[in-house]
């Protein structure tokens, strides 16, 4: 019971930051508005710019662990995976801060403000969203789960470093479970009453924000998991 909690430890983390954004709206709403996160200024918010700051940690540290396994040369697999999720968490770093424009107030060029107000992909008419959670399934559920059931790899052994855990995997699933929050609550009242509720308007409707918080978290201790194991690769 100890080593299984132990080794599961780290899904409480989202577990605890999200349920602290409850009770931090719940018992100071005025400081979770003007500090935390708000629809009108969430961008020079502690969600918005954590979710920021994590998802350009995590894809450094995944670059950084791609480059050591390249110089080992028999995880070439590995390699490819975590420079494709460095990749990926990194774009994701870029367009969640418009590439920088939401902290250094440039403007939007004259060819792309017609497309979007701010110069990311996310607010176009491109489903850049939907298909980056598609990714993100694939990757910390399928795979992994592919993997348990031992389907045929390439190279198992390449491979193996970058599988995320059953830890990692129930982390992410906990951050796109937080959203269900939302559609349930849509599904439970009336348009009429959710356009009056003061919970949906302050708190429940930023909600996909939290959980793009919580999806950087669990990237970031798959990141510090990977670091872990590489580590003690190079120390052999």
């Amino acid at each position: 019971m100890i080593m299984f909690l132990k080794k599961y430890s780290v899904c409480f983390i989202p577990v605890f930051l999200s349920f602290a954004l409850v009770f931090t709206y719940l018992f100071a709403p005025d400081f979770y508005l003007q500090y935390i996160l708000s629809g009108l200024n969430r961008e020079a918010q502690a969600v918005e710019m954590l979710t920021f700051t994590g998802a350009l940690l995590a894809s450094f540290v995944l670059f950084k662990n791609a480059y050591n396994l390249y110089l080992l040369k028999e995880y070439r697999w590995s390699v490819w995976l975590l420079l494709i999720i460095g990749a990926a968490t990194f774009f994701f770093a870029g367009e969640e801060s418009s590439w920088g424009q939401s902290y250094f107030y440039w403007k939007t060029p004259e060819f792309y403000d017609c497309t979007s107000l701010e110069t990311n992909i996310h607010n176009t008419d491109i489903p850049i969203q939907s298909l980056g959670s598609v990714f993100l399934l694939l990757y910390f559920v399928a795979l992994p789960f592919l993997w348990w059931k031992k389907i045929h790899f390439p190279d198992r052994i390449s491979i193996e470093l970058a599988i995320p855990e059953s830890q990692i995997v129930l982390c992410m699933l906990y951050a796109f479970g937080w959203k269900l929050i939302k559609n349930y609550y849509r599904t439970l009242y009336s348009r009429e009453y959710i356009k009056s509720s003061s919970l949906y308007i302050n708190f429940i409707d930023q909600i996909n924000e939290q959980k793009e918080f919580l999806v950087v978290v669990a990237i970031l201790i798959y990141a510090f998991h990977v670091d872990l194991k590489v580590l003690k690769r190079l120390s052999k």
